[in-house]
C-alpha cells in the first residue's frame, strides 16, 4: 500500500487523469489470476462491513488506484485506468445513481459522475 501511495502522490494533479498517459515508470503488468483474490483493501466503515469496507484487489489496482488518488488528493484528483478492456466492472449503476442523488458536494458528485460515465459500473436487469 505504501508503494501505491508513493506512486499516487508523485502523479497527483487536479482533475481526472488516465494512468496510461503517465508511463514513466510504466504501470506494473497484471498479476496471475491465481493470486487475484488474496489481497483486500479497507476504505471506510459502514453499515455493511464487507460491502462498505473491504475492496478485493482482483482488479489489478484499477479500483484501488482511483479511490486512493481521490482520497489522498482531498477529492480533487483521480488517477484511473480505463476498465472497458478488462472485462471486470466494479459497480452496479443503480446504487451509484442513488448515491449521486444524495451526494454531499460537488467533488462527490464529480466522482460519482466519473464512475457512471467511464464504464466503472454496469446496469443490471
Amino acid at each position: 500500500m505504501v508503494l501505491l501511495e508513493r506512486y499516487v502522490e508523485h502523479r497527483l494533479a487536479p482533475g481526472y487523469i488516465d494512468a496510461e498517459t503517465l508511463r514513466d515508470p510504466t504501470w506494473s503488468p497484471p498479476r496471475e489470476p491465481a493470486t487475484l483474490g488474496r489481497v483486500a483493501f479497507k476504505w471506510t466503515a459502514g453499515v455493511d462491513y464487507v460491502r462498505d469496507v473491504v475492496v478485493p484487489d482482483y482488479d489489478w489496482y484499477l479500483l484501488t488506484l482511483a479511490f486512493q488518488s481521490f482520497f489522498l488528493s482531498d477529492r480533487t484528483s483521480v488517477l484511473f485506468h480505463r476498465i472497458a478492456e478488462t472485462g471486470w466492472v466494479p459497480f452496479e449503476c443503480p446504487p451509484v445513481r442513488r448515491a449521486l442523488a444524495q451526494s454531499h458536494d460537488a467533488r462527490d458528485t464529480a466522482f460519482l459522475r466519473f464512475i457512471l460515465d467511464t464504464g466503472y459500473c454496469i446496469d443490471t436487469h
